[in-house]
């Protein structure tokens, strides 16, 4: 069963976003926040941004007798921002529509909603990152360099939910990952592939 996060974001408008695991459950924002919070069930872990305005947060708590998680914002820039979208990535709100796009599948429009989903998904890539199998040299998030013959090619290694192959970003589970993942630099090796099997060389291993 997957562990279900509410995400919120506290201020004079407060945001909210609801994920089961990877699933979009709900999200909004209020200014009373509490009423509107108060018929959403289950939940298990309550993750907010600790940055400011935590006296907005001290009412909502005694509806969510649960653990209550706070991150700073270099937090978030760590996970998500550095390590989904690439460590280049701009921060501003476009970038943020597109990591929750690639975590949940859904677009969040309203802002405040938008930093409560974020909020969210940092918690819920950390949980799925626990749960990676066994990687060998490698680990969940680091970034792969290759080179197959035509140039060098970079990927990073993410949870499957996350995995977004035509930006880089491949699965833990992906035959690439399981043919490098005990490899060192300089190793060529063979990866499996329905269209026929191919080489490359492992150039380097960035950790995230």
């Amino acid at each position: 069963m997957s562990v279900r996060v509410l995400g919120l974001d506290p201020g004079w408008t407060t945001g909210w976003f609801l994920a089961s695991g990877y699933t979009a459950v709900t999200w909004g924002s209020g200014r009373d926040p509490a009423t509107a919070l108060a018929g959403i069930e289950p939940v298990d872990v309550v993750v907010f941004e600790d940055a400011m305005d935590l006296e907005k947060v001290a009412p909502l708590r005694p509806l969510f007798p649960v653990p209550w998680v706070g991150i700073t914002p270099q937090q978030l820039q760590r996970r998500l921002f550095n390590r989904v979208l690439g460590r280049h990535q701009s921060q501003g709100p476009l970038a943020r529509r597109e990591l929750i796009r690639r975590g949940f599948g859904c677009t969040v429009t309203d802002p405040h909603a938008l930093d409560a989903a974020m909020v969210a998904l940092w918690y819920v890539a950390g949980v799925a990152a626990a749960k990676a199998p066994d990687l060998g040299r490698l680990a969940v998030w680091d970034v792969l360099v290759i080179d197959a013959g035509d140039g060098e090619e970079t990927y990073q290694v993410v949870p499957p939910n996350t995995a977004d192959p035509t930006a880089g970003l491949i699965s833990w589970d992906s035959p690439l990952v399981w043919a490098l993942k005990n490899a060192r630099p300089g190793d060529r090796v063979t990866v499996p592939a329905p269209g026929g099997d191919w080489e490359c060389i492992l150039v380097r291993v960035d950790g995230a």
